[in-house]
C-alpha cells in the first residue's frame, strides 16, 4: 500500500475514533410531532403548573429524578372524566449521567422540556396507555408522553386555547352532576336528637346512555348499585332503578330530582338539587295515612300528615 493511501487510512479512522468518543452513549427518543402527539394522547389538557414535587433516586452512576406536578386545569382538548373541579397530578421524568466519563449504558434521558410552577402549558398525557417510553401503563395515573408531550403556553396563548377549548353550551342534567358526591348525612327526628353519618351519591355515564349509575352509600352500610334510568329527558321523566325488582319513578324539573315513593305505611319524599359546587339532599318521611282529617260539612276533607324524619345532606364533589 501506498504511504499516502495509508496515512489516509490512519487519519480516517483516527477522526471515526474521535466522533465515536465526543457521541453521546445515550439514545434520545425522537421529538413527536404536534399530530402524533394528538392522536398517541388518551387526554389532552390546558392548565397552570402549581407544584412540583421531585423525588431523586440514584442508580450506579445515573441519577433518576421521578416528577410529580399538580396541575390546575383550565380546559380538556381530549378525553373525558377529568377533575376540573380539583388539582390533576400528572408524572414524567428525567435521567443524567453523573459519572466520570461518556455513559455506560444507553437509554432516554426523560422527558423535555420540563413542567415549571407558575407556568402555563398543553399537556398530552397517557392514562392507562403507552407512555412514549415502555411498556403500557395500567395503574390509572396520568402521564406526560415521552419526550415532548409539554408545550409551555403564554398567557394570551392559554387563554386562546382555553376559550376554544370550552363547551359552547353547559352540560345538561345529568352530566352537569357527574361525579362522586361526598359529605355529612344529618337525621332528625322532630324534638328528637340528631344523628350523623357520612353519606356518599355517585353519578356516572355506563355504556348505555339511558342509564346512568346512581350509587348511594351511607356510613358503613353496604352500598346501593342503583341506575338512574332516562325515560323521557324532553318532559323530565326518569326512574331509579334499585336492580332488585324496584323501579321508583323519578322527575327531574327546575333544576331538581324528585323521587316520592311510599314503604312499609310510610311516605318518603326525597329531593336533589345542584346548587353551584354543592349537591344538596333532602328527605322526609311522613306516615302513609293520615294522621288528622280536617274540614268537611261543606268544605273539602284534608288529611294532615306529621314530620317523622328530616334527612339532610350537602354533598361536594
Amino acid at each position: 500500500m501506498h504511504r499516502r493511501t495509508w496515512s489516509l487510512f490512519v487519519v480516517s479512522g483516527l477522526i471515526a475514533t474521535l466522533l465515536l468518543a465526543l457521541t453521546p452513549a445515550v439514545a434520545e427518543k425522537p421529538l413527536s410531532s404536534p399530530a402524533q402527539l394528538r392522536e398517541q394522547a388518551t387526554h389532552i389538557v390546558l392548565g397552570t403548573v402549581e407544584r412540583v414535587h421531585p423525588r431523586v433516586r440514584r442508580h450506579g452512576d445515573w441519577e433518576h429524578v421521578e416528577y410529580l406536578a399538580e396541575v390546575t386545569v383550565a380546559a380538556v382538548e381530549k378525553g373525558e372524566d377529568l377533575p376540573l373541579d380539583r388539582p390533576l397530578y400528572v408524572r414524567y421524568w428525567t435521567k443524567a449521567w453523573k459519572g466520570k466519563g461518556a455513559p455506560t449504558a444507553t437509554g432516554s434521558g426523560g422527558h423535555a422540556p420540563l413542567p415549571k410552577e407558575g407556568t402555563a402549558a398543553r399537556l398530552y398525557l397517557a392514562r392507562n396507555a403507552y407512555d412514549g417510553f415502555g411498556t403500557e401503563r395500567h395503574d390509572g395515573g396520568y402521564h406526560i408522553l415521552g419526550v415532548n408531550g409539554t408545550q409551555p403556553l403564554t398567557a394570551e396563548e392559554m387563554k386562546r386555547a382555553a376559550d376554544a377549548a370550552a363547551p359552547k353550551e353547559a352540560p345538561s342534567f345529568p352530566m352537569s352532576w357527574r361525579g362522586v358526591w361526598q359529605g355529612t348525612l344529618k337525621i332528625t327526628p322532630p324534638g328528637g336528637k340528631q344523628a350523623e353519618t357520612r353519606m356518599f351519591i355517585a353519578i356516572r355515564p355506563t355504556d348505555d346512555p339511558k342509564r346512568w349509575e346512581f350509587r348511594l352509600g351511607y356510613g358503613q352500610q353496604p352500598q346501593r348499585k342503583y341506575e338512574l334510568v332516562v325515560r323521557d329527558a324532553a318532559k323530565g321523566r326518569y326512574a331509579i332503578d334499585e336492580k332488585n325488582g324496584i323501579v321508583l319513578p323519578a322527575t327531574y324539573a327546575d333544576g331538581e330530582l324528585f323521587s316520592y315513593f311510599s314503604l312499609n305505611g310510610s311516605i318518603l319524599l326525597a329531593r336533589y338539587r345542584l346548587v353551584g359546587d354543592f349537591l344538596h339532599f333532602d328527605l322526609t318521611q311522613t306516615r302513609l295515612a293520615p294522621d288528622v282529617k280536617t274540614g268537611g260539612q261543606g268544605t273539602p276533607e284534608v288529611g294532615g300528615h306529621d314530620v317523622r324524619v328530616v334527612q339532610r345532606a350537602v354533598l361536594r364533589r
